[in-house]
């Protein structure tokens, strides 16, 4: 009985802890007299690398931005979370970006694609661990000859792999791991959130593979990844990680952490 009493108190504790709500800090929070950038979404069609299959896709435009400039980006992976209420992106880059701690950038936030079903019998396939776990330069190609090239087509964005960065989240991260990886000529930034460097499709085979070896690894693949983040249950490493392009702030990255259940 008292096992059973203390298994219950363990539960109960632990369903008030991952309950408790982050406060989000004032960068990701509107702020008077900031300049506010715009979101347009879009749907990026069926191309040669996944066939058949469209992409849920927004970019974020700083009201600061000068067409004649060469635009740092940043590629958000799983990009209508990281648009939504958890990460506020444009919130915060609105602010950054307003007290110069981070020039005018814009950012693309992709989903993954959605494979329609072709009869009300079938399902619909979902691409996330197709696209995000795979560790061939698909993904990568599809990045640099289909989604930035239509996001060229209104906006100038930069051709430096220095200012070109990409952030994922669990699946999210191997992706945005694995761009740079298979690419290192075109990408230089990685911000890597709590990655599932595991067994599920080769992530865990990588040199230094399984998360903390990664971490361990991370000096070394800074040869090719000039800022190379990866981050766990560490929260201040976290909430540093999007120190990217001279930054000296994170972008909101401490509220995926807590809602994660990590500590604050």
């Amino acid at each position: 009985m008292k096992r059973v009493l203390f298994s219950l108190l363990l539960l109960s504790t632990a369903i008030s802890l991952t309950a408790e709500e982050y406060a989000h800090g004032p960068d990701s929070q509107p702020q008077d007299g900031v300049p506010r950038g715009t979101v347009t979404k879009f749907v990026l069609p069926p191309g040669k690398y996944y066939p058949g299959t469209p992409h849920n896709c927004a970019v974020y435009v700083p009201a600061q931005y000068d067409a004649s400039k060469p635009t740092p980006f940043m590629i958000f992976l799983d990009g209508s979370q990281a648009l939504g209420d958890a990460l506020r992106v444009p919130t915060v880059f609105d602010n950054l970006i307003a007290k110069h701690d981070l020039p005018p950038m814009i950012a693309i936030f992709v989903d993954p694609g959605i494979l329609p079903a072709i009869s009300d019998a079938d399902q619909s396939r979902y691409n996330r661990v197709y696209e995000y776990d795979s560790l061939t330069p698909r993904f990568a190609e599809f990045l640099l000859n289909e989604m930035i090239p239509a996001v060229e087509k209104d906006y100038n964005l930069s051709q430096n792999p220095d200012d070109r960065g990409l952030s994922g989240v669990s699946t999210g991260a191997v992706g945005a791991f694995m761009a740079p990886w298979n690419r290192p000529d075109q990408f230089h930034r990685v911000l890597s959130l709590i990655g599932t460097f595991v067994s599920m499709k080769g992530a865990d085979a990588l040199p230094g593979g399984g998360e903390d070896r990664y971490r361990a690894g991370a000096g070394h693949l800074r040869g090719c990844f000039r800022r190379a983040w990866p981050a766990g249950g560490d929260s201040h490493r976290q909430r540093r990680a999007l120190c990217l392009f001279g930054s000296r702030r994170a972008v909101a990255a401490g509220g995926v952490v807590d809602q994660a259940g990590h500590r604050a």
